[in-house]
Formats: structure tokens, sequence, C-alpha cells
């Protein structure tokens, strides 16, 4: 029998359609829908989650003639009537990552400096740093690109470049481009790496000038190597957005981080750790305050600050406060 009865030749009846059969089949499509919906909350809070902490790198390119490195993408310092201007950013040495960050095989993308660089690891173990965007159509080798041999290839037309920027190999070419691998038109820039202590470190300069002596490992990394320091743990820090240069200028000020570092160097995620101290800042020690080491000579070097932090409290999970009879020197000095 039809459900409405026009169908079965019944004159002047208006349709009728007999719900309580279809109410089942819509419930159970209702609930599947629900839990659908329930199940994608967590993978989109896990989306955006992963989305602010590690954003896709921001383009900084959108001319044709900037994606290539050439005269007009060079950060030269400019000069006014004869006097030097100092450059956007400063030149030396800038930390990259950890060593065991770029394994062989890997291939990671930074943005420094105002560039788009790439880093990769070849099969040799050689670390190379060079320009993103590769010099046949200006794609961004980071997107894509592949560690193979001793070099990186695009993932457009799989050109071939080495550690130092060279273009190596074409495939579209029965020769590989063996011309056209000697024009320097069709280079990557490179830029120095040095790699010591289970750091990365790239030069950076803006008239391209090779890195000053003495060497990274002899200067800035040797106090490392002398204390015989080792790693001993990874901090979650928020992104200071800042120029490079404010950082340095704002540490020397030893008391504010008795004022307001203590809070803004803090992030978020940390909250989660199981164990939440405070702490406070006591006088900075230097040369220039005619302070004194730990062992009570006095300090001669120029370069050393030594800030002195106190435990105040410490809590679980940022509510309970632990008795100071289950911290060992809690008011001790770190």
């Amino acid at each position: 029998k039809s459900r409405f009865p026009h169908h079965s030749g019944v004159a002047g009846r208006e349709p009728r359609c007999e719900a309580s059969a279809l109410m089942p089949r819509l419930a159970g499509e209702n609930k599947y829908a629900q839990l659908s919906a329930v199940a994608a909350i967590p993978v989109v809070l896990y989306s955006v989650w992963r989305l602010l902490q590690d954003p896709a790198p921001t383009r900084g390119t959108k001319s044709r003639t900037q994606l290539h490195y050439g005269p007009a993408d060079r950060r030269r310092r400019k000069s006014v009537d004869g006097d030097d201007f100092p450059p956007p950013y400063p030149n030396g040495w800038y930390f990259l990552c950890a060593s065991k960050d770029i394994g062989v095989g890997c291939l990671r993308s930074f943005f420094i400096t105002g560039r788009e660089l790439v880093a990769f690891r070849n099969a040799e173990g050689e670390v190379g740093v060079v320009s993103a965007f590769c010099a046949h159509q200006g794609v961004h080798i980071g997107h894509g690109g592949f560690v193979d041999g001793d070099g990186v290839r695009c993932p457009y037309h799989h050109w071939k470049f080495g550690t130092d920027g060279k273009l190596q190999h074409i495939p579209q070419l029965e020769d590989g481009g063996a011309r056209d691998c000697d024009r320097d038109r069709n280079h990557l820039k490179s830029f120095p790496v040095t790699e010591d202590s289970g750091l990365i470190f790239c030069w950076v300069h803006a008239d391209g000038e090779d890195p000053l002596a003495p060497a990274l490992s002899a200067s800035f990394l040797r106090p490392i190597k002398d204390a015989k320091l080792s790693w001993a743990a990874s901090l979650r820090m928020e992104d200071f957005h800042m120029h490079v240069m404010e950082p340095s200028h704002n540490t020397v000020d030893w008391y504010h981080f008795k004022t307001v570092h203590h809070l803004l160097a803090a992030h978020w995620l940390n909250k989660l750790a199981p164990l939440y101290a405070t702490y406070e800042t006591q006088q900075a020690r230097a040369m220039i305050y005619g302070s004194k080491n730990d062992n009570g000579s006095p300090v001669t070097d120029p370069q050393l600050l030594v800030f002195d932090q106190r435990v105040l409290s410490v809590k679980l999970f940022d509510h309970i406060a632990l008795p100071s009879t289950f911290i060992p020197d809690l008011h001790s000095n770190t």
C-alpha cells in the first residue's frame, strides 16, 4: 500500500506522509552528526594550537625580481652624503637551531634578518644554509624540496644545489646542464656555517664580507667549552615581536628582571608543568660594579654579567604551594 493515497487512485485527498516511520532513521542520523561534531572539536582545537605555535614562514617578497638574490635584495648599508648608516640587521653570527634538529637528509626553513633561508644536512653530514628561493622560477625550496646526496633539490624542476649554493644538476637536460651550472645567476646565495658544541650558526653580513676573526668557536663558544657546560633543558618562550638588537640591549638592564621580565618571559604552556617556581633577581655582578666571582676573586671580564636569582616559592601545577622543607636549598642563589 502506498504511503501517499493519491498514488492509489483516491482523488481529492492531500498527500500524507507517515512521519512515524522516518523518526527512527532521523534520530539515528542526528546521533551520528552529534558524535561527529563532538569528535571534531579536539581536532579543530589542536589545529589552531599548531598554527599558533608553528605558523608557516611569512612571505617577505612580492615582486619577481626580489625572488632572486640579486642586487635589489641585498641588505647593504645605505650611504647619504658620504655617511654610512648601519645595516638594518647587525652583521654577525646568528643561531639557527641545535645540531640534533637537522639530521642527515633533513631540510628546514628559517626566516631571519628579513631573509627566508633553508638549512639542510647532506649525505656527507655537511650543513648548508642557502637562500630559500630557487634561482630558476623562484619556488621556495623549503616547501616540498628534498635532500639528494650532497645537495638539495627544488620541488618544481628538481634543480640541485650544493651546500655552497652552486647549481649542480638540471635533470631535464641530457648533460645535466653543465654549461648552465657554471653561470653565476643560476646559483643560490649561500651563508657561511659553523657547527660547534651541538649548535648551528650562520654568518650574515650586509655587504657579503667573510666572517671576522677569531672564529666563533674560539670566542663566543669558548667559555662554554672552558667551563665544560652541557645541555640541561629546553624552555618554551613566546615570540618577542621586536628587533633582534632590542633583547641584547635589554638584557644588561638587570633591574627589570625584578619587575616585569619574570612575567613576560613565561610561556603559558609552562603552566602545565608539574612544578612552577617563582623567583627574584638580585643585584647583578659585573666588573664595573666591583663585583666578585663565586670564589671571591674580583670580576675582571668586562663582557661578563652575572645574574643571581633566588627561588621564592614552588607550587604544584601553579596552585598547590610546597613547603620549603621539601625543596632543597630553596633560599640559596641559583
